[in-house]
């Protein structure tokens, strides 16, 4: 990949990263719990793929990337279908959010 010259683009990929790790993490502890590898079909229908509490977990991401920790209220209820959902609806969010800080406009 070249080097990115916006920052979203940056963030983007950090968070596509994180989420790569996090679901070999969480796979990993599920396979190893039960001894066999676990498809969980109906046990996980109708469940996001990424939660509201997972999402939050990428606050650090944001701040690493544009200067500002995630605003948790600006997660979407329900969650994330994925992580493409993810980005596209948080990355533009906090974009908008860091540039009305760093002008000083009211949120």
């Amino acid at each position: 990949m070249s080097s990115s010259s916006r920052p979203e683009e940056k963030l983007e990929e950090a968070i596509r990263s994180w989420w790569k790790d996090q679901k070999k993490d969480w796979n990993n502890r599920v396979d190893s719990s039960s001894g066999k590898e676990l498809t969980g079909g109906e046990l996980w229908d109708g469940m996001p793929v990424i939660d509201s509490k997972v999402a939050a977990e990428t606050s650090s991401i944001f701040e690493k990337h544009i200067g500002i920790p995630l605003d948790t209220s600006l997660i979407r209820e329900g969650g994330y279908s994925g992580i493409e959902d993810l980005i596209s609806d948080l990355v533009p969010k906090m974009m908008s959010l860091e540039k009305t800080k760093a002008t000083g406009e009211k949120h």
